[in-house]
């Protein structure tokens, strides 16, 4: 009995805290999306085949947006995934994706302090819109999350010569390193990710980007009592002309081990060109390539053990409604078969996907 007083005690707190925080706003904007997709996807390994169809709501996204002076902001967004046997009663749970608040002008040149679960900033992560429904190739094969728990620094650098205000931008983030889903803290050393993005003529953006983590012997994949770094080198480029849009990613860095207490090199890079024909329809095309292990020989996409893992996508989009907006999907996979799928040292796996997805925002 009193566990269950003082629990419906500290839920009354939390209900009144957060209600004085959202009456103390000035200005409060919710906004939101969904993600109603269907899915054909057909697997192919050396020893069987797996097809799947399947309808899903991807994404259910919540956000609240509070102005409380020119000086102090804040977000909340919800993820509410959907997923088989997410609890033991519902396919549905709770994620806090997004909980900061943004202290303007804390640092000079308008820059913000940001606390809390927020983005974390490095290369295409955070600026990724899903023009394709695919998650951008630092996201997809699990390099990074996508938002953390920590403190940040942000904000543009002043004009100096020729160059105007806001001709560059910035942020330093220190953060747990776990990502959002589970930002507890399991290690002491703390993760720092830092971007420089910069307009370098007419169109033209480059950023570069640095993750750095380590990982201690408590963690899963340190398992020798030594740490095992985590860390990672970004370069991104954006060109926009017309209506093209060119996107590329180059990624180098270190991977922890699953089954060692050492740390794999790995690289990845991301190439896309987008053409809008019009405010209702734009193509898409994009390709991923993602070494696991640059140690080991390489070789041919369809021979080598080591050979890279290869991802080519392609994707219509129709703006239906203005709130509503119709992809179609086609993505193509080819990558290492697993040890449990074959003896054959140099078998591939390959993968078809034809996605369809209705985005509603609101």
């Amino acid at each position: 009995m009193k566990k269950l007083i003082a629990g419906i005690v500290t839920l009354m707190i939390v209900i009144i805290a957060a209600s004085s925080a959202f009456a103390a706003a000035a200005d409060i904007q919710f906004s939101g999306y969904t993600w109603f997709r269907y899915t054909s996807l057909a697997q192919r390994f050396s020893d069987k085949n797996y097809d799947t169809s399947k309808m899903s709501v991807e994404k259910l996204y919540l956000t609240w947006t509070m102005k409380y002076s020119d000086s102090l902001n804040g977000n909340i967004t919800l993820d509410l995934p959907m997923k088989s046997g997410n609890t033991a009663n519902s396919d549905w749970t709770t994620i806090v994706k997004f909980a900061y608040v943004d202290v303007r002008q804390a640092v000079p040149n308008f820059g913000v302090v940001r606390v809390g679960v927020q983005p974390m900033n490095f290369c295409m992560i955070d600026k990724w819109s899903y023009p394709l429904i695919e998650k951008s190739v630092e996201d997809v094969n699990g390099l990074i999350s996508s938002a953390d728990l920590g403190v940040s620094v942000l904000g543009p650098l002043p004009g100096f010569l020729r160059l105007p205000d806001g001709w560059a931008d910035y942020s330093f983030l220190a953060t747990n390193g776990n990502g959002f889903a589970k930002p507890t803290g399991t290690d002491s050393n703390i993760a720092t990710c830092a971007r420089f993005n910069a307009k370098v003529a007419p169109g033209l953006s480059l950023s570069i980007s640095q993750y750095t983590s380590q990982m201690s012997s408590g963690d899963a994949y340190a398992r020798a009592g030594i740490n095992a770094q985590k860390s990672f080198s970004g370069v991104a480029a954006n060109y926009f002309v017309g209506p093209f849009w060119l996107m590329g990613e180059w990624i180098t860095g270190k991977l922890p081990n699953a089954t060692t207490s050492n740390s794999t090199n790995i690289s990845a890079s991301s190439l896309l060109f987008q053409y809008t024909l019009n405010d209702k329809w734009n193509f898409i095309a994009r390709t991923d390539l993602y070494n696991p292990n640059t140690d080991l020989p390489g070789g041919s996409a369809l021979n080598s053990t080591n050979a890279p893992q290869t991802r080519i996508m392609y994707g219509i989009n129709y703006q239906w409604f203005q709130d509503l907006l119709l992809q179609v999907n086609y993505e193509e996979l080819a990558c290492k078969d697993g040890p449990d799928k074959t003896t054959d040292p140099n078998a591939r796996a390959t993968s078809d996907c034809v996605l369809v997805q209705l985005k509603w925002s609101y």
